[in-house]
Protein backbone atom coordinates (compact mmCIF):
# COMPACT_ATOMS: atom_id res chain seq x y z
CA UNK A 1 0.00 0.00 0.00
CA UNK A 2 1.48 3.00 -1.16
CA UNK A 3 1.37 6.58 0.69
CA UNK A 4 -1.49 8.67 -0.45
CA UNK A 5 0.86 11.34 -1.15
CA UNK A 6 -1.95 13.75 -3.00
CA UNK A 7 -4.56 13.29 -0.03
CA UNK A 8 -1.37 14.52 2.25
CA UNK A 9 -0.76 17.51 0.06
CA UNK A 10 -4.34 18.27 -0.65
CA UNK A 11 -4.32 18.90 3.26
CA UNK A 12 -1.76 20.76 4.01
CA UNK A 13 -2.08 22.98 1.43
CA UNK A 14 -5.22 23.83 2.47
CA UNK A 15 -3.96 24.45 5.78
CA UNK A 16 -0.52 25.98 4.76
CA UNK A 17 -2.37 28.89 2.46
CA UNK A 18 -4.50 29.06 5.99
CA UNK A 19 -2.72 31.51 7.76
CA UNK A 20 -5.27 32.09 10.76
CA UNK A 21 -5.39 28.04 11.64
CA UNK A 22 -1.98 27.44 11.40
CA UNK A 23 1.26 28.04 13.27
CA UNK A 24 4.60 29.25 11.07
CA UNK A 25 6.53 26.70 8.89
CA UNK A 26 8.89 25.80 11.34
CA UNK A 27 12.22 23.29 11.28
CA UNK A 28 12.99 20.70 13.53
CA UNK A 29 15.73 21.28 16.13
CA UNK A 30 16.98 18.15 17.89
CA UNK A 31 16.93 18.44 21.84
CA UNK A 32 14.98 21.67 21.77
CA UNK A 33 11.07 20.92 20.49
CA UNK A 34 11.02 17.41 19.80
CA UNK A 35 8.86 16.47 23.41
CA UNK A 36 6.60 19.39 22.33
CA UNK A 37 6.31 18.45 19.29
CA UNK A 38 4.92 15.08 20.87
CA UNK A 39 3.18 15.84 24.14
CA UNK A 40 0.62 19.12 22.82
CA UNK A 41 -2.58 18.84 21.14
CA UNK A 42 -1.88 19.58 17.89
CA UNK A 43 -2.08 17.78 14.87
CA UNK A 44 1.90 17.94 13.11
CA UNK A 45 2.10 17.94 9.38
CA UNK A 46 5.53 17.52 7.91
CA UNK A 47 6.35 19.22 5.03
CA UNK A 48 9.75 17.83 3.81
CA UNK A 49 12.52 15.58 5.55
CA UNK A 50 12.53 12.61 7.64
CA UNK A 51 11.15 11.87 10.98
CA UNK A 52 11.04 8.87 13.50
CA UNK A 53 9.58 8.47 15.78
CA UNK A 54 11.66 6.18 18.84
CA UNK A 55 10.36 4.20 21.81
CA UNK A 56 11.94 5.75 24.79
CA UNK A 57 12.45 2.60 27.12
CA UNK A 58 14.63 0.99 24.42
CA UNK A 59 15.79 3.24 21.60
CA UNK A 60 13.75 1.14 18.66
CA UNK A 61 12.84 2.89 15.88
CA UNK A 62 8.55 2.41 15.91
CA UNK A 63 7.78 4.33 12.93
CA UNK A 64 9.32 6.95 10.16
CA UNK A 65 8.08 8.90 7.53
CA UNK A 66 9.11 11.04 4.55
CA UNK A 67 7.18 13.92 4.27
CA UNK A 68 5.15 15.77 2.91
CA UNK A 69 2.94 13.35 5.89
CA UNK A 70 0.41 14.03 8.85
CA UNK A 71 0.72 12.16 12.25
CA UNK A 72 -0.63 12.92 15.44
CA UNK A 73 -4.30 13.00 14.06
CA UNK A 74 -5.89 10.94 16.66
CA UNK A 75 -5.53 12.15 20.06
CA UNK A 76 -2.92 9.46 21.83
CA UNK A 77 -1.09 8.45 25.07
CA UNK A 78 1.04 6.52 22.69
CA UNK A 79 3.40 9.59 21.73
CA UNK A 80 3.99 10.24 25.47
CA UNK A 81 6.29 6.58 25.02
CA UNK A 82 8.24 8.32 22.46
CA UNK A 83 10.34 10.86 21.43
CA UNK A 84 12.18 12.17 17.82
CA UNK A 85 15.05 10.40 16.84
CA UNK A 86 18.36 12.63 16.37
CA UNK A 87 18.75 12.39 13.02
CA UNK A 88 15.16 13.51 12.02
CA UNK A 89 15.00 16.21 9.84
CA UNK A 90 12.27 18.38 8.42
CA UNK A 91 10.00 21.04 8.34
CA UNK A 92 6.35 21.72 9.59
CA UNK A 93 3.39 22.92 10.80
CA UNK A 94 1.17 22.56 13.67
CA UNK A 95 -2.71 23.04 14.26
CA UNK A 96 -4.78 22.44 17.21
CA UNK A 97 -6.61 19.10 17.21
CA UNK A 98 -9.95 20.86 17.35
CA UNK A 99 -9.20 23.69 14.58
CA UNK A 100 -8.17 20.97 12.30
CA UNK A 101 -11.34 18.75 12.38
CA UNK A 102 -13.54 21.80 12.30
CA UNK A 103 -11.63 22.68 9.40
CA UNK A 104 -11.61 19.26 7.98
CA UNK A 105 -15.30 19.42 7.78
CA UNK A 106 -15.78 23.22 6.37
CA UNK A 107 -13.56 21.89 3.46
CA UNK A 108 -15.09 18.76 2.90
CA UNK A 109 -11.76 16.93 3.37
CA UNK A 110 -13.09 13.80 4.59
CA UNK A 111 -11.91 11.61 2.20
CA UNK A 112 -8.56 12.25 2.32
CA UNK A 113 -8.24 12.23 6.19
CA UNK A 114 -10.01 9.19 5.36
CA UNK A 115 -7.38 7.66 2.96
CA UNK A 116 -4.64 9.00 5.59
CA UNK A 117 -5.90 7.25 8.09
CA UNK A 118 -6.62 4.03 6.05
CA UNK A 119 -2.58 4.44 5.40
CA UNK A 120 -1.48 4.47 9.26
CA UNK A 121 -3.86 1.95 10.22
CA UNK A 122 -2.58 -0.58 7.63
CA UNK A 123 1.54 0.42 8.52
CA UNK A 124 0.54 -0.34 12.24
CA UNK A 125 -1.25 -3.50 11.77
CA UNK A 126 1.33 -4.83 9.44
CA UNK A 127 4.24 -4.10 12.16
CA UNK A 128 2.39 -5.53 15.06
CA UNK A 129 1.79 -8.33 13.64
CA UNK A 130 5.20 -8.55 11.96
CA UNK A 131 6.36 -8.28 15.51
CA UNK A 132 4.22 -10.31 17.26
CA UNK A 133 3.76 -13.28 14.82
CA UNK A 134 6.89 -13.04 12.50
CA UNK A 135 10.39 -14.54 12.60
CA UNK A 136 13.53 -12.84 12.34
CA UNK A 137 13.50 -13.08 8.65
CA UNK A 138 9.97 -11.61 8.32
CA UNK A 139 11.14 -8.32 10.29
CA UNK A 140 14.13 -8.45 7.47
CA UNK A 141 11.65 -8.76 4.49
CA UNK A 142 9.71 -6.23 6.00
CA UNK A 143 12.21 -3.36 6.17
CA UNK A 144 14.00 -4.61 3.43
CA UNK A 145 10.61 -3.76 1.19
CA UNK A 146 10.01 -0.54 3.43
CA UNK A 147 13.32 0.33 2.58
CA UNK A 148 13.09 -0.34 -1.28
CA UNK A 149 10.21 1.42 -1.82
CA UNK A 150 11.93 4.94 -0.28
CA UNK A 151 14.71 5.37 -2.69
CA UNK A 152 16.11 8.75 -1.00
CA UNK A 153 16.56 6.52 2.17
CA UNK A 154 18.37 3.61 0.35
CA UNK A 155 20.97 6.22 -0.61
CA UNK A 156 20.78 7.88 3.19
CA UNK A 157 20.85 4.47 5.27
CA UNK A 158 22.76 1.40 6.10
CA UNK A 159 20.56 -1.29 4.99
CA UNK A 160 21.50 -3.93 8.25
CA UNK A 161 21.68 -0.76 11.12
CA UNK A 162 18.33 0.38 9.35
CA UNK A 163 16.54 -2.89 10.46
CA UNK A 164 18.74 -3.60 13.76
CA UNK A 165 17.32 0.21 15.83
CA UNK A 166 13.62 -1.02 14.46
CA UNK A 167 13.31 -4.65 15.51
CA UNK A 168 16.06 -5.21 18.29
CA UNK A 169 17.48 -7.96 16.74
CA UNK A 170 21.34 -8.89 16.84
CA UNK A 171 22.90 -7.23 14.16
CA UNK A 172 24.87 -10.69 13.45
CA UNK A 173 21.77 -12.10 13.31
CA UNK A 174 20.59 -9.45 10.65
CA UNK A 175 23.50 -9.52 9.04
CA UNK A 176 23.62 -13.38 8.50
CA UNK A 177 20.06 -13.31 6.38
CA UNK A 178 21.43 -10.28 4.22
CA UNK A 179 24.56 -12.32 3.30
CA UNK A 180 22.45 -15.31 2.19
CA UNK A 181 19.45 -12.81 0.62
CA UNK A 182 22.66 -11.54 -1.28
CA UNK A 183 24.55 -14.67 -2.35
CA UNK A 184 20.69 -16.04 -3.59
CA UNK A 185 20.55 -12.56 -5.57
CA UNK A 186 17.76 -11.41 -4.05
CA UNK A 187 18.88 -8.19 -3.00
CA UNK A 188 22.51 -5.79 -4.03
CA UNK A 189 24.26 -4.00 -1.19
CA UNK A 190 26.92 -1.57 -2.06
CA UNK A 191 29.02 0.36 1.19
CA UNK A 192 26.14 -0.78 3.03
CA UNK A 193 23.26 0.74 1.37
CA UNK A 194 20.48 -1.04 -0.51
CA UNK A 195 20.67 -0.59 -4.27
CA UNK A 196 18.84 -3.65 -5.64
CA UNK A 197 15.81 -5.84 -4.33
CA UNK A 198 13.73 -8.47 -6.42
CA UNK A 199 11.05 -10.73 -4.64
CA UNK A 200 11.89 -11.85 -1.99
CA UNK A 201 10.93 -15.71 -1.11
CA UNK A 202 8.51 -16.08 1.40
CA UNK A 203 10.53 -18.20 3.52
CA UNK A 204 14.89 -18.14 4.97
Amino acid sequence: MNIPRKHVNDIINHFINNTHLTTKISVYNPGENDRTLLDDDCVLMVIEGYISLVREKDGIIMASFEGPYIIKICSSGVFNKMRLSQDSNFSYITCRRSDFYQYIGEKDLWYSLVQILEYSTWQLYSKIEMMTHGSVYDSVKFYLGKLNSQPALCQKENVCQYIVVRTGYAKSGVMAILNELRKGGYITIVRGKLTGCTKLPNKF
